[in-house]
C-alpha cells in the first residue's frame, strides 16, 4: 500500500501527463512542469500517512510519511521560483532513512549523495546550488523529524 502512494500514483500520473502531451519529458526538466506532479505526489504521500494512522501502522513508517511530506511541500514551493534538485533530496533522504534503519555501517553511503549531486551538475540539468539547497532541505526536515518522533537521539 505504501508503495502504491509512494511511488506508483505519482509515477502514474506524471506518466499520463506525458501521454497527454501536458509535459515534453519524463524527467520534467522544466521547473513549472513539475508543480502539480508534486502536488499529486503531496496528496497520494498524506492519503497514505493518514491511512498509516487509522490503521495505526508502524510509527517509523509513519515518520517516513511525514518526512516525505513536509519536504516536498518544502520543494513545491521552491520550485515555484527555482529548480531544486529533487534527486539530490531524494538521495539524502534515503541515506538519513537507512543508516537508522539499518546502522552505523550504512554511513558507506553517504558518498552517494555528493556523487549524485555531480552527476546533476555534470550532465547540465541543475546548478551546484540547485544540488546543495535540495541536499541541505531534505537534511534538515529529516533530522528534524526523526529527532521529534524519538528516532535520532543527540544527546
Amino acid at each position: 500500500l505504501c508503495f502504491l502512494f509512494w511511488t506508483v500514483v505519482p509515477y502514474l500520473y506524471i506518466w499520463f501527463l506525458y501521454k497527454k502531451k501536458k509535459i515534453n519529458d519524463m524527467h520534467i526538466p522544466e521547473k513549472e512542469d513539475r508543480i502539480k506532479p508534486l502536488v499529486v505526489a503531496c496528496i497520494s504521500y498524506i492519503i497514505i500517512f493518514i491511512i498509516l494512522y487509522v490503521l495505526e501502522g508502524p510509527l517509523f513508517l509513519k515518520s517516513i510519511f511525514a518526512v516525505i511530506i513536509v519536504s516536498t511541500i518544502i520543494l513545491t514551493i521552491i520550485t515555484y521560483f527555482w529548480k531544486i534538485c529533487l534527486h539530490a533530496s531524494g538521495i539524502t533522504f534515503m541515506v538519513i532513512t537507512f543508516n537508522i534503519l539499518f546502522g552505523k555501517w550504512m554511513l558507506l553511503m553517504i558518498p552517494l549523495i555528493p556523487l549524485i549531486g555531480w552527476a546533476r551538475v555534470r550532465i547540465k540539468k541543475h546548478t551546484v546550488g540547485q544540488v546543495i539547497l535540495g541536499t541541505g532541505i531534505t537534511a534538515i526536515v529529516t533530522f528534524l523529524i526523526y529527532y521529534n518522533y524519538g528516532f535520532i537521539n543527540l544527546f
